[in-house]
């Protein structure tokens, strides 16, 4: 199968929950967002963009998200773009969270 390296990869991304896009999720759990069992992403951004005015809305993240998940292949660097981008227009008083994410998962990495 020629596309089985690709394939493997996607796999092995998708479990790596140390991504920016998961990053952003569990940034906003920590602060009493959680996303339900069940709930699909983009339900969850639905729900987010509803409740949580002062953060930016993150659909465009999960489209992206969806898009390289079920196949496009390009589209992975402009999803971690918009991740960035999100985590970029965060209100300020939420930066210490987001901070402590990130030095989480850079832990997770090890040496």
């Amino acid at each position: 199968d020629l596309h089985y390296p690709l394939r493997r990869q996607r796999q092995m991304c998708i479990r790596d929950r140390r991504g920016p896009f998961y990053q952003l999720f569990r940034a906003l759990a920590r602060l009493g967002l959680r996303r339900k069992l069940g709930e699909t992403p983009m339900e969850y951004a639905s729900i987010i963009a509803r409740r949580a005015e002062e953060l930016p809305d993150i659909r465009k993240a999960v489209r992206l998200f969806y898009a390289w998940r079920y196949g496009s292949r390009d589209t992975l660097a402009a999803l971690d773009a918009e991740v960035a981008s999100i985590m970029a227009r965060m209100p300020k008083r939420l930066y210490p969270v987001i901070a402590e994410e990130r030095e989480r998962s850079i832990a997770a990495d090890g040496p």
